[in-house]
This record gives structure tokens, C-alpha cells and sequence, in this order.
């Protein structure tokens, strides 16, 4: 269960659409109990949708920020593109 109030900006949510996960690229709040949600989803689909606080139950966040960083450490990845 996720609430409302997490769906930022670049979160991974799963429940939004029947096919999987969707990432947030804008939330609007109106009022405590509506958010407009506009989402990209795995396709790379760009669509907007309200969602109502009844909802919030069905909704799973699944990472928050980028699935991936480039802050590994950098000896590591000499030492394993070496081999």
C-alpha cells in the first residue's frame, strides 16, 4: 500500500495501470484526497490520470528515484573490464 503523499516525481509505482510498473514524472495535488498523476510507463507511454485516495490500496511503490546510479566504485570496474 502506498499513500498519496509518496507519489513524487521519478517514484516507480506499481498499480496504475494493469501492466506493470509506470514511473511518475509530475504528481499535482487538489486538495488531500486527488492527485493528478502523469506517468511513464514501460513502453515509454506518457499519459495522466486522477488518482482518489480509495485507490491508495492498490498502489505499491516500488523504488523511489532511478532504478540505476553511476556511483559504483571504479577500481571494482577496472579491475572486472580487465579480466
Amino acid at each position: 500500500m502506498a499513500r498519496l503523499e509518496e507519489l513524487i516525481p521519478e517514484a516507480c509505482v506499481r498499480g496504475i495501470t494493469p501492466n506493470g510498473l509506470v514511473t511518475v514524472i509530475d504528481a499535482k495535488r487538489y486538495g488531500s484526497d486527488v492527485v493528478e498523476l502523469t506517468y511513464r510507463d514501460a513502453a515509454g507511454h506518457v499519459a495522466q490520470e486522477l488518482i482518489y485516495r480509495d485507490r491508495q490500496n492498490d498502489l505499491e511503490i516500488v523504488t523511489s528515484g532511478r532504478p540505476w546510479t553511476f556511483n559504483a566504485d571504479g577500481d571494482m570496474l577496472r579491475l572486472v573490464s580487465e579480466a
